[in-house]
């Protein structure tokens, strides 16, 4: 988790740094100042040296994208397989009442299918959307102010007004979620039933 945090990290700092350095090379075209790092002694190779940090922080980005990809995103795949094994290693100590009334093969396939495949992301990407959202916007926070503070503002206070209606949207989604759940436990339990009846 740490080295995934880290590639986070890179990842959020090279998208930031990309659209900037695009923009100093440009100045730099049309004989603008650009930043005293990037300076050399004629004007060619100031872009050579733009140029150069751009094709790195294009690998940084590259490289810190496979970076979450391996150490976050294929732990939720981990923990799918992890929890679909659990539920069926408990399913077999429950009493067999439990089985024909509360645990029946309906329920145990939603809860192996569908329940098993929303939680599972809580070990990998949840955790991937949630570092990416903070630092990428802490850097291009300040990559906005930097370029133009009224405009910067004016831009970020639209956002708690996008968190609010984000928040609307998910409770909806949360309760049509929670219904087709149960729609699927009732369908996958009369499936069995009706496969039961065919065996008899």
């Amino acid at each position: 988790y740490i080295l995934g945090l880290f590639s986070i990290i890179t990842t959020a700092i090279s998208q930031t740094l990309h659209p900037r350095l695009v923009g100093y090379a440009i100045d730099q075209l049309n004989l603008e100042k650009v930043p005293a790092i990037f300076k050399a002694s004629t004007p060619l190779n100031t872009f050579y040296i733009i140029f150069s940090t751009y094709l790195f922080f294009h690998f940084t980005l590259a490289l810190g994208r496979w970076g979450w990809r391996r150490f976050l995103a294929r732990e939720t795949h981990y923990a799918g397989n992890y929890l679909r094994r659990m539920v069926w290693d408990r399913a077999q100590y429950f009493k067999q009442s439990e089985l024909d009334s509360k645990f029946t093969p309906g329920v145990l396939m939603s809860l192996s299918s569908s329940d098993v495949f929303s939680a599972r992301f809580l070990y990998g990407f949840v955790l991937v959307a949630t570092f990416d959202i903070a630092f990428l916007l802490c850097f291009a926070f300040i990559g906005m102010m930097q370029l133009d503070m009224e405009l910067a503002l004016w831009t970020i206070s639209i956002l708690p007004l996008l968190g609010f209606l984000s928040w609307k949207i998910s409770q909806l989604e949360t309760v049509a979620y929670k219904d087709a759940k149960e729609e699927l436990a009732n369908f996958n339990d009369k499936v069995s039933q009706v496969i039961t009846t065919i065996k008899l």
